[in-house]
């Protein structure tokens, strides 16, 4: 989760750089400072909830900003994907959860 923080951290910036002319550098140290301080705070999802916050995080971490400078780490790409795996992952499993998926049909005849 870490790594997905200042990867989070680091492609958000740098979609941004123009307001940060100068000071990037800084504004990546700051926000990835608040992040990983402030991992205690959080609050229950349902599964719904949870799928579109981790599609957020997916939305906002584009990954070409950062490799047009550098190839990605390999923390950084194990943590990419495990949130392309855990996204996937749990659609299946609300799709499954779902009232109807009892009486779902498995087979194209």
């Amino acid at each position: 989760m870490d790594e997905l923080r200042k990867l989070s951290v680091l492609c958000v910036s740098l979609q941004y750089k123009h307001h940060y002319e100068g000071t990037l550098d800084k504004e990546i140290q700051e926000q990835t400072y608040i992040l990983m301080s402030d991992k205690k705070s959080c609050r229950h999802l349902d599964n719904v909830n949870l799928f579109s916050t981790v599609g957020c995080i997916d939305y906002q971490i584009e990954l070409c900003h950062l490799e047009e400078l550098r190839p990605l780490t390999q923390a950084e790409n194990n943590a990419w994907k495990f949130l392309q795996s855990f996204k996937s992952d749990l659609a299946k499993y609300i799709v499954y959860r779902l009232a109807d998926s009892d009486g779902a049909v498995y087979s194209i005849d």
